[in-house]
């Protein structure tokens, strides 16, 4: 008693006047006392947040119908579709999960056959093996087809049982591959929606013979257009399009755009859309606008790049009305840098900008932007720009977006075998010095379009005054080394001829850096020209005059006469090369060739210096030789 009352008299003890504050004298409004508020941690504040947001609770029967959606949402796009398509069925929820489940168990295996199967996988990771011997690859592959052979359809469906079936096509027999073909014919359009099926019938493709592709072919018969908008059939019918098909068969897959009729009843003649107007001139109409109406949705970044299609756009852009082409112009400059790699897609470019109108092409010429140097590297994609030079009116939109970024890659376009051919175009556009009939073919029938007003030799005579003091520029750092180049050769060539600007930095450099080296005088006239090229290969850099590509350069420049106030090569030569050095020209055949030229071009003040230097040095030597060039030189002399 006497504690308790200590307790509860003393102030000074700290939990005595603690427990008054924290009980408290007040009442609470309904009688009782306040209750007691803790200290709350952050561990007790997370939990409540978390009671404030968590669901409301459902009953049993709501949770099971939510795992069901759950469960549902994790079918395949197959299984998604029939979902979507539930009302039309009149199915009842509960009737399509009966159904979903009955597909399931049809397609899961018995317990014996995932037993063969597991065998036969066990026995493709020995049999893929590169170092395994034939005869053991064979057996293996026999007791492998044994193991699948009722179930070959199944395992095209599953990406690891796929392989099982590539491997035999691969390695097997042609007995076992015509009984994959037997099994698999039937569901060639199937499988070709497959993320990894599409390979058993890629495989399928490589593997056949000649009669059973034929049929592989027919197989995308009526249904060509639901298949190119697949993301994974349409690699399989590009595939047969580029690489298995004939031409009749391919024109009878693009006869698919035509219309319904083209798809269903076959001509056996393979027909194009011109054939087929031509006999049919009132169809035309109703061909073009089902064209239409079908090539509109494949104007998409993901489906236009593949070249079955790019042959139905070049049909339809051909022969459409100048309407329905400016209908599609739109899209199908948006995705121009999609078709620029197939020949039939360069030639859709080509027809945008023959038949589009000055804004048109100013849009398209934008849209090439940021791709001009890949496509100056493209096979078939260059011949656009070749197109844009002979065509677009507007040069300073074309320099600006065009030649600036050449220009910023000029040395990587100059090393590119159709970059330069771009180059080549710039200088001397239509030359046939440089550029084949066939392909100009294809460039002079824009020359007759109708929205092009300015004159085409001032339209390439400012694009080439553009291009000009950079390749100049380049070319004069480079010349010694790109002259003994063949396929630069022609370039160096091209542009002292038709560059504008001033181009003595090339002859400059092509003396102090070329011709200003002594050759090897140990070989008399009479070696061959093969000997001086082997020995002036092993230095760093080849001497223009033994060289075979670098003699023939300099013969070609010593030729050019150009217009403007531009030096003599020939002048500067004789000039400026030490007289030793080009007496030892005459000891090699290339370089009395070279001097042979020099005489024939010269001014006359130096053709006689440069005569009166060979006659009182090598004439001797000269008429001992039994060389063409000798023989040449001598005539000049």
């Amino acid at each position: 008693m006497a504690k308790a009352k200590v307790v509860g008299g003393s102030k000074g003890v700290k939990g005595k006047s603690k427990f008054k504050k924290a009980s408290g004298s007040k009442k609470h409004p309904g009688g009782g006392k306040k209750s007691v508020k803790k200290n709350m941690t952050k561990r007790d504040k997370k939990k409540k947040e978390l009671q404030k947001n968590k669901e409301p609770v459902t009953s049993g029967k709501e949770r099971n119908e939510k795992r069901k959606l759950q469960d549902n949402d994790k079918f395949s796009v197959a299984n998604k579709k029939s979902k979507m398509t539930a009302g039309k069925t009149n199915l009842t929820r509960k009737e399509l999960d009966k159904k979903k489940l009955s597909v399931r168990r049809q397609r899961k295996l018995p317990a014996d056959s995932l037993e063969r199967i597991n065998k036969a996988k066990q026995i493709w990771e020995h049999v893929r093996r590169h170092d395994m011997k034939k005869e053991e690859r064979d057996k293996s592959i026999n007791d492998m087809m044994g193991l699948i052979s009722g179930n070959v359809y199944e395992l095209s469906l599953k990406h690891d049982t796929a392989r099982i079936i590539q491997c035999i096509l691969k390695f097997g027999s042609q007995e076992m591959r015509n009984k994959v073909y037997d099994k698999l014919k039937g569901h060639v359009v199937e499988l070709s929606k497959l993320r990894y099926a599409k390979f058993v019938i890629k495989a399928l493709f490589r593997y056949s013979s000649p009669v059973q592709r034929s049929q592989l072919i027919k197989c995308y018969y009526n249904h060509v257009q639901s298949l190119v908008r697949h993301k994974e059939a349409v690699e399989l019918v590009e595939l047969a399009y580029n690489d298995y098909a004939n031409a009749s068969e391919r024109s009878l897959l693009v006869q698919e755009f035509y219309g319904p009729q083209f798809a269903v009843f076959k001509d056996n003649g393979g027909r194009s859309l011109s054939a087929i107007l031509a006999a049919n001139p009132e169809e035309k109409t109703k061909l073009l606008e089902h064209m239409k109406a079908a090539l509109t949705p494949l104007l998409d970044k993901s489906l236009v790049r593949h070249n079955i299609i790019h042959q139905a756009f070049l049909e339809f852009i051909t022969h459409a009305d100048p309407s329905s082409i400016a209908d599609i112009m739109e899209s199908l400059r948006e995705v121009a840098v999609e078709m620029l790699h197939t020949r039939e897609g360069a030639k859709v470019n080509l027809q945008c900008v023959w038949k589009g109108t000055a804004k048109d092409r100013k849009v398209f010429v934008k849209s090439l932007k940021s791709y001009i140097v890949k496509i100056c590297k493209e096979e078939h994609g260059h011949l656009v720009l070749l197109g844009i030079f002979d065509c677009v009116d507007d040069t300073v939109l074309v320099s600006k977006t065009i030649l600036t970024e050449i220009i910023a890659s000029l040395e990587e376009i100059c090393q590119d075998k159709h970059g330069r051919r771009v180059l080549l175009y710039l200088l001397n556009p239509r030359s046939p010095q440089h550029f084949s009939h066939q392909f100009l073919q294809l460039l002079t029938p824009g020359d007759s379009n109708q929205h092009s007003k300015k004159p085409q030799d001032i339209r390439w005579a400012e694009l080439r005054a553009a291009i000009s003091p950079p390749l100049i520029k380049l070319i004069s750092e480079n010349v010694v080394e790109w002259a003994c180049e063949k396929p630069l050769a022609p370039l160096v060539i091209e542009t002292v001829r038709s560059a504008v600007g001033d181009v003595t930095p090339i002859y400059t450099t092509l003396i102090n850096e070329g011709l200003t080296r002594p050759l090897d005088t140990d070989h008399g006239i009479n070696d061959s020209d093969q000997m001086i090229t082997d020995l002036v290969a092993d230095s760093n850099q080849c001497h223009l005059i033994g060289d075979p590509c670098g003699h023939w350069v300099l013969k070609k420049l010593i030729a050019i006469n150009r217009e403007d106030s531009t030096p003599l090569f020939s002048d500067l030569i004789i000039q400026s090369v030490p007289s030793d050095y080009i007496s030892t020209w005459a000891t090699i055949n290339r370089g009395c060739f070279v001097l042979s030229s020099l005489l024939s071009e010269a001014s006359k003040e130096n053709q006689e210096k440069l005569k009166e230097l060979l006659q009182s040095s090598v004439i001797d030597q000269l008429r001992t030789s039994n060389t063409e060039g000798a023989s040449v030189l001598l005539k000049e002399l």
